[in-house]
This record gives C-alpha cells, structure tokens and sequence, in this order.
C-alpha cells in the first residue's frame, strides 16, 4: 500500500548552513585555533612553541583499543627543559560522532551558563579552569572570594591586584560616604572597601599579597602564596580564552564586582543567558586546565617539571554521563541524541545536586528548546532537545532572535495533529516512536505529519551518494561505489549490529553497475523511512 499524499512541512525544512548537526563539526574544526591561542599565556612566561598541531594517530592496543583518534602536539621548551602537553583526543567522524573502543558514541550538547550565575547572595563565575564564588560569611570582612580551595575576603584581593591609587579611582572612596544599613553584598563590599582604604595608608602591594597569604594558609612564605593567589586569578581569561568571550570587563575581578552590582541581571532559569558546549567539555576544558596548571606551577620555577596523562580525554569520553554509546535502533532514537542537550558533565551539575526549578519548563526555551520532549523519572527536565534550527552565535550563545514557527523537537514534530494533543500524550508519543523496531517489511503510513523525511540526511540509517558515479561490488554484507573521481565508499549493508539484538535495518534500491549521483538518496534507504 503507498501513502496517499507525500507531505512536506515547509515550518520544519531544516537550514542546510546552520542546524544543530553542523555545531559538532564546527567546534571540532576550531580546536586547533583556540588551543594555539591559550598558549599565548605560556609564551608570555618565557616558554617556546618546538612543535604545535593535530595529527592522525594509529590506535594501539590496551584498554582504549579500536579508538579512532588524533594526537594533539603540544610541546614547549624554556631554557633547557623541555614540556609535553600533548594528548590524544578523539577523532571526529561523520561530522557528528567519535569511536571509543570500537563502538560510536555521541557527545550530546551541555548547557553551560555564561559564565555569571547567582543563587541568592551567592554569586558564581563558571571557567574551564576553575570557578570563583563571591559568598557572605558570618564575620567581618564579610564578603569573600573563594578560589582554587582557598577563602580570602574580596576586599584585600581586589586592593592587592589593583592597588590604593587605582581602587580609589575605581570606586571614588576618598569622597564616599558609608551606607548606614548595608542590605546587599554590593553595598557591605563598598563599606568594606571603603574602611579598608580609609586604614591602609602608607600600605604597599606586598602588603596585602602578605595579608592574602595569612589567610592561604600558615606557610610562612606569605607574600609568594598571596601572590600565586593573584596571578592565578588574572591567568584565567588568558588561557580559557573560550570563557573571556562572555566576560564583558575582560578581567575575572571586576566581572565579579559587576555581577554583585547587577546581581538581579543574572537569572539562571533564562535560556538566553547559557551556551551550548560539546567538544569545549570533552577537549578543550581539559587542554585549558593543562596550560593553566603549567603557567602556575612554573612561572618563576628554574627547574620545570610537568607531565600530562595523554590518554585522559579518551578515558574521560568512555566513562563520562554526556559522551553516550550510539545505541539506536531507528532513525529517531538517533536523531534524538544527536539534538540532546544535557545539563549534566564537566564543570556543570551531577544528577545530585540539579536545582529542582532548573527542571521546569521555561518561557525562554520557546524556540530554542523543545519543551515537550524530555525523559520521565530521574531525567526529567535534565535531558531536553534542541530545536533544529535554533539559532544561536559564533560562540554557541543562544540569541534573543527565535524560531517562532518551530518549537518542538524532531521526535514531536512526527506526531500527526500534535496540536490537539496534551504535553503528556506528546511525551509518550515521542519516547514510545523512539523504541520502535525497525520492519523487513510494511505498508506507508496512511497519516503523516510531513516531518518523515525532512531530516533523513542526518542520520546513519539513509546514505546518500556524495557523489557522481557507480556501484561496482555487491553482497549480503557491503556495497561499494566508486566516484568518477576514484574516491569511494564502502557502504554497510548487513544486519546492524545494537545492544539488544540484531535487525535487518536496511533496504538496498541499487546493483552492480547502477549509476548514482550526488545526493542520490536510492543507493540503500531505511525501510521503515520510506514514504
């Protein structure tokens, strides 16, 4: 039996430049240009680039085995030592995908604030280094800066890096008066500030780099821990170079004291104050904190020693909750993943600690984030999807311009007269269409939603031909095509092989000697994707 009518839903035609299945390969293509520029820092410490670059790199055996990867080279020298950063990181194929131990996975977006988040009197900058929180304590100086697992009140930090001279300009102290019931932690930090540069005439930076150190720690070598204290701080927007694009002051310390003067601006439940992160969690934060630590450790030290685990990143992507196995068993079970957006992994929440509001429905997700399509149980509201073609920037920032006529997910959008159904049914539909088994053989929908084959291209079940050209070898097993250019492709045919079982997902529509052209989707098609 055929379909009556082949419908197709022009609210839902899918932006071939941009779309969620380019942001992968985009963020995977800039990795080498961010990297060489987080090195800057290192250079400005004296150290020399010997060898920079992304290569191909054979796997070897062990636990990693059968892992698709590439070596990314970093190595440096200063005077007579010489540093190695490199690591191996996965290899991206099919613009969407990496290969851990022989089997596919999918790292899913992350949803990532930017960077400024507040929690009542808690203010909190999320870096891919580390993350500093402006916090009220119970006794004077009240308001504190806690950092790389030390507490310092903000006050002497902020006097420390900037000096008297250039505070008081900052803050116009010499003419301010003292706000006799200070109820924000702006306000107790200008008081603060205010008593701290009223009492500290004559007082030099070593000073308070000394007064920073004696609340580091008992080390008596308070001066050098006050001021690791400080270059650590200003080290942050030079390495996570990917952070400082959000940072409107473009220095760690006067964001802080911005966030804490407009603390009502931060809102944490709006969508347009968070990113999209993929590759930046599972490479680039790890890269960051390396280059980082090195800076730290060995800005002033003569005998330089460092060393990286090169394997990390993979062994990260094989463990990690947001970089997950390609299990699908038809085409929107991976259409799915491929749009998951998590607010899970690094640097981010673990499944503990989620806000429950964080889980809500959200005005601000209407026409970036399907607001229907979410996991029930233990899930719910913490794996969402993004819409196909939501917009968002060069920096994978979500932009005030939305995709009003697409507010639902791919998996929705396959419901037909979706509109007369409730968020529940709408739900069940999509997770119930997600576990569907994949037919030898069956007849056309009858009733379509004019979605079926607008994202086909995406998805491993269709190959298309990239090509002009033609079949020359056939089995049960594998197709090859050659390209009248000599390229070529060797196309798997047999069952797929998934978690559960084996299915015959595919339906071959060529032989040896057909002729096939570029874009051609008739070399083999999904039999439960033909409309």
């Amino acid at each position: 039996m055929e379909a009556i009518v082949d419908i197709i839903n022009p609210n839902f035609i899918i932006n071939n430049e941009n779309n969620i299945f380019n942001i992968r390969k985009k963020e995977y293509e800039n990795i080498e240009v961010t990297v060489r520029e987080m090195l800057r820092a290192a250079e400005e410490l004296g150290f020399t680039i010997m060898e920079f670059g992304i290569k191909d790199s054979k796997s070897s055996a062990g636990e990693l085995n059968k892992t698709v990867r590439r070596n990314l080279v970093i190595r440096l020298h200063r005077g007579t030592a010489e540093v190695d950063l490199s690591v191996f990181i996965p290899k991206l194929i099919e613009d969407n995908y990496i290969v851990i131990g022989g089997r596919k996975k999918i790292p899913l977006f992350q949803l990532f604030d930017i960077p400024i988040v507040t929690r009542g009197k808690t203010i909190k900058l999320r870096t891919n280094v580390a993350t500093i929180m402006i916090e009220e304590s119970k006794e004077f100086p009240y308001v504190r800066i806690s950092a790389f697992g030390k507490s310092v009140p903000l006050v002497i930090v902020m006097l420390a890096n900037f000096g008297l001279e250039e505070i008081e300009r900052m803050f116009n102290l010499s003419s301010m008066v003292p706000i006799e019931k200070p109820e924000s932690l702006y306000d107790k930090f200008l008081n603060e500030l205010k008593d701290f540069y009223d009492s500290s005439t004559g007082c030099t930076r070593d000073d308070f780099l000394k007064e920073i150190g004696r609340h580091i720690g008992p080390n008596q070598d308070h001066k050098t821990k006050g001021d690791d204290f400080v270059f650590s701080l200003n080290l942050i927007h030079k390495v996570d170079i990917v952070t400082a694009k959000f940072l409107k002051t473009g220095n760690v310390l006067e964001e802080l004291v911005d966030a804490m003067k407009n603390i009502d601006s931060f809102d944490d439940t709006d969508i347009r104050n968070k990113r999209v992160r993929c590759f930046e969690y599972a490479i680039l934060q790890k890269v960051a904190k390396s280059i980082f630590d090195l800076c730290v450790s060995n800005r002033s030290s003569r005998f330089i020693k460092f060393n990286v685990n090169s394997k990390q990143i993979l062994s990260d992507c094989n463990v990690s909750d947001i970089v997950q196995f390609d299990f699908s068993i038809n085409p929107l079970e991976e259409l799915t993943k491929l749009s998951r957006l998590s607010i899970l992994g690094p640097g981010g929440f673990n499944r503990d600690n989620v806000p429950k509001y964080l889980r809500d429905i959200m005005p601000t997700m209407f026409g970036r984030i399907c607001p229907v399509d979410t996991p029930d149980r233990d899930n719910c509201g913490i794996l969402q999807n993004l819409l196909p073609n939501v917009k968002i920037d060069e920096n994978l920032k979500f932009i005030d311009e939305i995709q009003e006529k697409q507010s639902i997910s791919i998996p929705v959008s396959m419901v037909p007269f979706l509109e007369n159904d409730d968020q529940t049914r709408l739900q069940m539909a999509s997770s119930q269409m997600r576990q569907a088994i994949m037919l030898t053989s069956f007849d056309p929908a009858l009733i379509q939603s004019g979605c079926e084959n607008l994202y086909s291209q995406y998805t491993q079940f269709v190959k298309r031909a990239r090509k002009n050209g033609e079949v020359v070898f056939r089995d049960s097993r594998k197709l090859i095509v050659i390209y009248n250019d000599k390229d070529f492709d060797v196309i798997k045919i047999g069952v797929k092989s998934i978690y559960v079982e084996n299915l015959d997902s595919v339906n071959v529509c060529v032989n040896v000697g057909d002729k096939v052209k570029k874009g051609d989707k008739k070399v083999f098609m999904l039999k439960i994707w033909t409309v």
